[in-house]
């Protein structure tokens, strides 16, 4: 099937034109490429309002303590923002953000978390149901962060509009070591802009618009003496910048019948210039990479439901159909200098395209709260690569089940037991591109299908204090193992040196405990943790030393987090804490040495805070003190460094 730009266009397009009558389900999550009862499916959701305290730069440096521990990552992580798949999650504010949910479901391979990502899905403040008002952030960490965040919303009967500006600013961790010289530490520096609008159209539309647009900025340098006879100064800059206009119609058609239709432009850009001098006894060389990457997505999704109840029978049949463009450059310049005479360069220059379908139909039936069944298939067309050996069209399946035991035995129960289960297969339909997802330039390889298989139990009780909660998820995925090597000018490169085969098996366990006294006190506590055991397999090439790739996949261990949010009367207050045990490293004691194994212990005490709200008739505001990384122990890797942030805060609603 030839599929171009103004293909996709136009099928939208005449997608859209059937709506004439639309409200989301809140009682679904709306995973970009599924729909998933709420009820019926694992999940962990944690407030945007218990972060707001917390200084980063990459949200997930603050979720992991809630979710997967130090398995929860920058590189571990998809997002889907109000179901549009092609976003960066940190070109917005965390003061723009209502809520984060991790999603424990197979069907999350639908949605592009394949290998060992994890599916969260991010619901912004840009509904109607945000108050009319400014509002106004600060945070001040003297000498490691510093944020300032406005915003101004109108709420009215058939129209909400809103906007916010946010400048963020970061310093890494100083690296300490005899033979640094000088150092400057990494600064990233990242302005936020974002502005939407909701409208109803008639009196069973929907439609929201909006923008967003984040340039960033990052760099630093480094003297130090790397050996001996060779002392080596570096200097590192990026820039980059995303731009995403987007929007979303939801339509009510009916009694039984509901639409959405999505649709998204996303353009990022990365420059990266790189320099590395270094003075020899008799010699001086230069080495300087401009790397450029830019990457264009157009991408449109319409989703159909079908809900009809039935003396307790909940029916929904459903169908979601996407379409996908995407166009990525790449140019990389490489050049040496010897003794300050050019010596040799090189230049690649390269544009990869790829137009996809997604279609994925499926059926959910529940009764009450009783239990639910769903399933269906994910079928992918795609136009052939000249460089994949076969074209990508392929139909796969997925499917999931739950049932409250509790409640079927005792209905009028307050509590539930809930047993959950999923599996699901697919494969990524992108294939030797270069795309932008959640903002980051993405290289996409040739690849086997992924599996996953999900099963789980969560208790609720004590009149929903009680939360305690069991999941176990499988997967199995390729990898390419590579290498690297310096090319002709001592640049390094990355070489295919063979397949292998991931087996992940895991382990969460959590509970969670709520104790409220009307509008007095509350105090929100939790505690998980994850294990983690894979076992690689080597298809073909040669069998690699175990540890020799282990960033391509989780190393074994246990992590996790405990979470503390507590407020009395005006005062509030919350202490969290990350820890990974027995975990499994490798290291090599010198160059060219055999790689070594240990296991240590980390400890981290992630974020302390102390808020006092001040309330009066047209102002809700809070100060507070806040401190990351307060404590760790010396063999911890949960920090980047041994740093320590200390600092002030305020957020005020007028």
């Amino acid at each position: 099937m030839q599929l171009t730009p103004s293909t996709l266009i136009l099928a939208g397009a005449l997608m859209a034109s059937v709506h004439s009558f639309a409200q989301t389900d809140s009682t679904f999550f709306n995973t970009g490429n599924a729909i998933l009862s709420r009820d019926f499916t694992q999940h962990i959701t944690v407030k945007g309002e218990d972060l707001e305290r917390f200084p980063f730069s990459s949200l997930s440096e603050a979720i992991n303590v809630y979710f997967y521990g130090a398995y929860t990552n920058a590189g571990s992580l998809t997002y889907v923002i109000d179901g549009n798949l092609f976003n960066d999650v940190n070109a917005f504010s965390i003061h723009d953000i209502e809520s984060i949910t991790l999603i424990q479901n197979a069907q999350m391979l639908l949605n592009g978390a394949d290998n060992p990502k994890q599916l969260v899905l991010i619901k912004t403040r840009t509904s109607n149901a945000r108050k009319s008002g400014n509002t106004i952030a600060a945070d001040i960490y003297p000498g490691r962060y510093q944020q300032l965040y406005l915003s101004k919303a109108h709420n009215g009967k058939r129209m909400q509009v809103g906007a916010s500006l946010n400048f963020m600013r970061e310093t890494g961790p100083n690296v300490k070591a005899d033979s640094i010289l000088s150092y400057l530490s990494p600064r990233l520096s990242q302005f936020r802009a974002n502005a939407w609008m909701n409208t109803a159209i008639g009196s069973h539309s929907t439609l929201t618009i909006r923008i967003n647009a984040s340039p960033a900025r990052n760099r630093f340098a480094q003297e130090r003496i790397h050996n001996e006879w060779e002392q080596k100064d570096s200097t590192y800059k990026q820039t980059g910048l995303i731009v995403v206009p987007s929007l979303r119609l939801t339509t009510k058609l009916g009694k039984s019948w509901s639409n959405e239709f999505n649709a998204s432009y996303t353009y990022t850009k990365e420059h990266t210039d790189y320099q590395i001098e270094s003075d020899f006894s008799d010699f001086q060389t230069l080495k300087t990479s401009d790397d450029k990457r830019s990457a264009q997505t157009i991408f449109l999704r319409e989703q159909l439901q079908y809900h009809k109840n039935i003396n307790g029978w909940d029916i929904r049949p459903s169908a979601n159909i996407s379409f996908q463009y995407t166009k990525g450059n790449t140019e990389i310049n490489h050049m040496k200098a010897l003794n300050g005479a050019p010596d040799a360069a090189s230049r690649s220059y390269s544009i990869q395209k790829q137009q996809s379908i997604l279609i994925s139909p499926a059926m959910h039936i529940g009764y009450k709260d009783w239990f639910a069944l769903q399933g269906g298939i994910q079928a992918t067309i795609s136009k052939k690569q000249a460089l994949i050996p076969r074209k990508t069209d392929t139909i796969f399946p997925f499917a999931a089940a739950s049932i409250n035991i509790i409640r079927i035995i005792k209905p009028e129960s307050g509590s539930s037991l809930k047993v959950f289960g999923s599996y699901a297969k697919t494969i990524n339909p992108l294939y030797g591109i270069v795309t932008s997802i959640n903002g980051r330039i993405v290289y996409h390889l040739p690849q086997n299908p992924s599996n996953t298989f999900t099963a789980g139990s969560t208790l609720q009780t004590l009149n929903n204090s009680l939360l305690v909660a069991y999941t176990y998820e499988k997967r199995n995925y390729d990898i390419l193992i590579t290498w690297q090597a310096l090319n002709s000018i001592g640049f390094l490169e990355t070489y295919h040196y063979s397949d292998a085969t991931i087996n992940l098996p895991s382990h969460r366990f959590s509970v969670q405990y709520t104790i409220k006294n009307a509008d007095a006190m509350e105090w929100r506590s939790g505690i998980n943790v994850t294990g983690i055991r894979p076992t690689i397999t080597y298809n073909g090439g040669y069998n690699l030393q175990v540890g020799t790739h282990q960033d391509q996949y989780p190393q074994q261990g246990w992590s996790g987090g405990w979470t503390n949010h507590f407020r009395f009367n005006k005062i509030t207050a919350g202490l969290n804490a990350l820890y990974f045990f027995d975990e499994q490293r490798y290291f090599r004691p010198r160059f060219n040495a055999p790689i070594q194994s240990m296991k240590a212990n980390s400890f981290l005490l992630q974020h302390v805070y102390l808020g006092l709200k001040i309330e009066k008739k047209n102002l809700r505001s809070e100060v507070y003190a806040s401190a990351r990384n307060l404590f760790q122990n010396t063999k911890s890797t949960l920090a980047r460094g041994d740093i320590r942030y200390l600092g002030l805060g305020v957020k005020a609603e007028l």
